[in-house]
């Protein structure tokens, strides 16, 4: 186990980890010190409990909107692939009017 130090809104944590997972854990505390950040320049006075939800919310959100653009981008997919498969039928059938005449 490793142990590593972040700091979140001048807070200083020791958080443990496995070995070799310590760059991610420092990545996903500068995210959160980051969002921490913006919100603390917005609200000064906010407690601290409440900057915690917020951050949680502003995650949240990021991670909806990110499997809602995934979703989207296959179901996407997914109506391209059908209305090739319509023109192609469409085609064949374009084919043998055209040959029966």
């Amino acid at each position: 186990m490793a142990v590593v130090a972040i700091n979140i809104d001048g807070q200083k944590y020791n958080l443990s980890c496995d070995n070799g997972q310590e760059e991610r854990l420092l990545s996903f505390a500068q995210m959160l010190d980051k969002k921490a950040t913006v919100i603390r320049k917005s609200f000064p006075q906010i407690p601290d409990n409440m900057l915690l939800v917020m951050v949680a919310i502003l995650l949240a959100e990021e991670l909806y909107i990110a499997k809602n653009t995934e979703k989207n981008t296959n179901e996407s997919q997914s109506l391209d692939d059908n209305l090739l498969l319509k023109l192609e039928k469409i085609a064949e059938r374009i084919d043998l009017l055209a040959d029966s005449i």
